[in-house]
């Protein structure tokens, strides 16, 4: 993996600046199990190929649109996933201004500033491009890695536009959580604020229930994660990520003794779980867009639990998820749409 695209973080961080503070997370809870979407087809590298999104910050299109191809071929298995176009999703996305009120979002003219230089992009602009707009085949719009960090596409053909159509998705049936930073300025640990809040039938849930709630029940999730600065990006961009996909934030007393925030973020497409029965910890199996040798290409020789599922492929606690992840989207399941 190339620094440039180390550094191509398409998630951008939250509206207000703030500092890490980490507590304790108890082990998962039965009846947490261990499955995976792909079921069988994850020995097969040739039926969904790991796409690589280069040095452009487009991590939210690429995550966004594993999630629908995988949520498109899970609803009808008798036809192989269709690739879909991340130039267009994202063209689509980096249309609707950050400072859109249906975003709900408060950013200063810095930031404002910051995100139109790195190309960053919240999943709530995907909430709206999929509703407002679909997303057309890979093949009408082709992606472009040699483009620079904050290119977008401003114009597509009408074959395109069209064939993108017919995949709007029904605002109703779309999910979207966002951490919202207080006054008191935390949005890393299980305590942070989030919009709307982590709830089922009225009582409060961790992040990492939200999540495998719609994984259980068939829905493939897009999640956004903080990457903590300096040392802390080694989580998502170091040697073990890209040698073995495991995502490890530092130990509470490295944040703290280093004083570690965030300096951007990274978006991911999470696909299964795995849960240790002797432990009860579990770790949430996702996909990234870092390509089949530019994150765990070394899985096999891993001998910390669990092993990547596949190259491309990685994994991440269920307590990191809590502290860490501060974004949410997903296509609610239909025996949940009401």
């Amino acid at each position: 993996m190339t620094e440039a695209c180390r550094d191509a973080l398409g998630c951008s961080i939250p509206a207000k600046g703030g500092v890490v503070q980490r507590v304790a997370c108890a082990p998962d809870t039965a009846p947490r199990q261990s499955f995976h979407l792909l079921g069988d087809y994850l020995s097969d590298p040739n039926f969904w190929p790991v796409k690589y999104q280069g040095a452009r910050g487009t991590c939210n299109a690429f995550a966004v649109n594993a999630a629908v191809e995988l949520d498109q071929w899970l609803r009808d298995k008798s036809q192989p996933i269709t690739p879909l176009s991340e130039e267009y999703i994202y063209a689509k996305m980096r249309g609707i201004s950050l400072t859109d009120n249906r975003l709900n979002l408060d950013l200063t003219k810095r930031q404002l500033e910051e995100r139109k230089k790195s190309g960053a992009t919240y999943l709530a602009q995907a909430v709206i491009a999929l509703a407002e707009n679909g997303v057309c085949r890979a093949d009408l719009a082709p992606y472009s890695q040699r483009g620079a960090i904050n290119h977008y596409q401003k114009e597509f053909s009408e074959e395109a536009e069209a064939d993108a159509a017919t995949r709007r998705a029904n605002p109703a049936d779309l999910r979207h959580y966002i951490v919202v930073p207080g006054d008191d300025q935390i949005f890393f640990g299980p305590e942070r604020f989030w919009e709307p809040p982590l709830e089922k039938d009225g009582a409060p849930q961790a992040c990492s229930d939200i999540i495998y709630s719609a994984l259980a029940q068939g829905a493939p999730v897009v999640a956004g994660f903080g990457v903590l600065s300096q040392v802390g990006k080694a989580a998502w961009f170091g040697l073990r990520a890209y040698r073995f996909g495991g995502i490890h934030y530092p130990s509470d007393k490295l944040v703290r003794e280093e004083k570690l925030g965030p300096s951007g973020g990274h978006a991911i497409c999470i696909v299964g779980y795995e849960r240790d029965e002797a432990t009860g910890k579990g770790w949430f199996v996702f996909r990234n867009s870092f390509g089949s040798f530019g994150f765990s290409a070394d899985r096999d020789d891993d001998d910390l639990l669990p092993i990547a599922i596949a190259r491309g492929y990685g994994y991440i606690s269920s307590d990191d998820v809590d502290r860490y992840c501060w974004e949410l989207m997903y296509r609610q399941p239909e025996a949940l749409v009401s």
